[in-house]
């Protein structure tokens, strides 16, 4: 109907709902099965919710408004008792708040609202890389019990040290446990690279997302001279956000996040001694340089000079060379240059406060130019993974065969992501085939079992996930709009970097985009057979009306030759003959004349005209029909 341009308007019952009809039934003791799919409910373009108490309905129902008089007891004593009616009122209100909770999301997307509308509530809880395995997960569980009590969804955000691009500071053994478990208790997770201040970035993901809470460990509570306390900072970025303090944990585990805590700088970023050294070297270097000059520029010159060198060598030798130029800069520069020559003692306090400015000033440009470097490179390979989709997604365009988007999918992913990938597609039983290795492939470790639960469940398997997890696979399910479109599996045993959520992310994506491509081309296959099957109907009509036509010709003369032979013939046998051979050919003509009007019917040519008729001639039509001699149909 709306394909045909009517509007619909409808009313239904909360029970009739098909996501709804176990819980209900388990309420009610009572099976429905007339259901909709959620979808109709969906994709409506209005709701509107129609609720009244449930004394008013009782009433109602009462008085004869809902059933006859005579069905009302059966009725009140089943599915119309006074609990069932409360619990489907409030099923009724959560999923038409459910639907109004995604038109406001909606909403907030189209015009870029950034202030958080406590009209549904969410948490997010922040997980540092200073806690310990153990704090860190049951900081998670607690914040899945508040999710739990307040019915709201729940984001975890796991804060990477900015140094280490491949993986926490924590192991790798500890961070696939966290993201497992954050899987496990149905959350949304994320993560992000602390470099300086996160809390202006945790405060924006919560207005992104809409989230009215923040859960904390108390860790945040320590406060350091250098820099404001977490709480302080979300009390002005966000002071619309409820902020939850987490310190279930024992004393045990409190001090070691503490002291990891103390010493997280320290660990952000490995020290290379070769690095170090190399920048001692251009210090020295820069230092014989100038020292022929020295009675030519001004002091205020050569410290400008030591500055430039300590900011080009954190940029691209990283922070620690950085913070070693800084200061050995500013020891030659004062044993160098600063009189009295060649000694480290300062004269003049002028000097001192020189020295010291500069060195605060070298320190301060070290530190802003390695973490300059540092967004570089993280631009930069979140750039490559755009790319590497775009590409992706522009060698699938032009795949007009599945085979070929096999090969296009597998090609690029193994060189992007350095790692077997395979693609396993289904046969027409739903059993998926086992894909043929190619050059660059090993296929030792590809469990076909494990491919075939996670297409037959529609979920994640192999390694890393819940189901058989000792896998050296992943198997990600293509999820295609309409169905299943197969199974990408990537070995992921031996790069522990495929676990971050970044990564995740990036191959459900791609997994998503070679779905579509599948989809394509079958729907380009239905297409095709369609269209073949329209032309072997035209053919067909045309043939009908080819030898219907031809074959008329020589039977109308064929019954004028066998009218005039038995008219003419004064033979008896002749004639006998001759009424045989022509009612023969008018029961052929008859029969081509049939055929030619229903290949016109098919072909649309001819509209079949409608009339009232009798039943009693239909019924005594078939006792007068003639029908052909034996042999003649054959």
């Amino acid at each position: 109907m709306l394909g045909a341009g009517i509007d619909v308007w409808t009313t239904l019952n909360v029970q009739h709902l098909e996501s709804l009809n176990d819980v209900i039934s388990g309420i009610t003791d009572i099976r429905v099965t007339e259901t909709v799919p959620d979808q109709v409910f969906d994709d409506a373009d209005e709701v509107i919710l129609v609720d009244i108490t449930t004394e008013a309905l009782l009433a109602r129902l009462q008085a004869g408004k809902v059933y006859m008089a005579e069905q009302v007891p059966l009725a009140r004593q089943h599915f119309f008792r006074k609990g069932n009616l409360i619990a489907l009122r409030e099923i009724a209100l959560r999923r038409t708040a459910e639907r109004i909770h995604k038109d406001v999301r909606q909403y907030r997307h189209e015009t870029y609202v950034e202030a958080i509308w406590r009209t549904a509530e969410g948490i997010l809880v922040v997980v540092d890389t200073a806690l310990t395995p153990n704090a860190a997960q049951a900081l998670i569980r607690h914040g899945s019990r508040l999710s739990g009590q307040m019915s709201c969804p729940m984001h975890v955000m796991f804060l990477r040290e900015a140094a280490n691009s491949r993986g926490p500071a924590r192991s790798n053994g500890d961070w696939q446990l966290l993201l497992q478990q954050a899987e496990q208790l149905q959350a949304t997770t994320t993560e992000h690279y602390c470099n300086g201040d996160v809390m202006p970035d945790i405060v924006a993901y919560c207005r992104s997302q809409n989230l009215s809470r923040l859960l904390l460990d108390r860790s945040v509570l320590r406060r350091y001279w250098w820099r404001l306390s977490p709480l302080v900072r979300v009390g002005q970025l966000g002071p619309d956000i409820d902020v939850i303090i987490y310190g279930g944990v024992s004393n045990r585990q409190r001090q070691a996040a503490a002291r990891a805590q103390d010493h997280a700088f320290a660990r952000r970023e490995p020290v290379d001694w070769g690095k170090v050294g190399l920048a001692l070297m251009f210090v020295c270097a820069t230092t014989a340089l100038l020292w022929p000059f020295s009675s030519i520029l001004a002091i205020t010159n050569i410290a400008m000079l030591y500055l430039a060198l300590t900011m080009v060598v954190a940029l691209r030798l990283g922070r620690w060379p950085g913070l070693v130029c800084a200061v050995s800069s500013v020891a030659l520069f004062d044993f160098s240059f600063i009189p009295p020559l060649l000694s480290f003692s300062v004269a003049d306090i002028q000097y001192l406060i020189t020295l010291l400015v500069m060195l605060a000033v070298s320190t301060l440009i070290s530190q802003l130019a390695a973490q300059q470097r540092f967004q570089g490179r993280l631009a930069l390979q979140q750039t490559q993974r755009v790319h590497s989709l775009f590409e992706l997604a522009k060698r699938l365009s032009g795949s007009l065969q599945k085979e070929q988007i096999v090969q296009e999918s597998q090609k690029l992913l193994l060189s992007d992501l350095g790692e077997d990938v395979f693609v396993i597609l289904p046969d027409a039983h739903e059993s998926l085939l086992l894909p043929e290795a190619e050059a660059g492939h090993e296929a030792a470790g590809l469990d076909m079992v494990a491919a075939q639960w996670a297409f037959d469940n529609e979920d994640k398997a192999g390694f890393g996930a819940d189901t058989l997890s000792a896998n050296a696979f992943r198997y990600f399910p293509l999820h295609a709009p309409v169905r299943i479109r197969g199974v990408l599996a990537v070995r992921m045993q031996g790069a522990p970097h495929l676990l971050s959520p970044e990564w995740q992310q990036q191959l459900e994506i791609y997994a998503h985009v070679i779905a579509i491509a599948l989809e394509r081309i079958h729907f380009v296959e239905v297409a095709n057979e369609f269209l073949r099957q329209v032309e072997s109907e035209k053919l067909r009509v045309t043939m009908l009306n080819i030898i219907s036509h031809d074959l008329r010709t020589p039977l109308t003369v064929l019954i004028g030759e066998a009218e005039v032979l038995a008219a003419e013939s004064n033979d008896n046998h002749v004639r006998q003959k001759a009424a045989i051979i022509l009612d023969r050919a008018r029961c052929m003509h008859d029969m081509m004349s049939k055929l030619l009007d229903m290949a016109r019917i098919d072909s649309g040519q001819q509209h079949i005209s409608k009339s009232w008729q009798s039943i009693e001639e239909l019924v005594g039509a078939p006792s007068g029909t003639r029908m052909c001699p034996p042999g003649v149909m054959s």
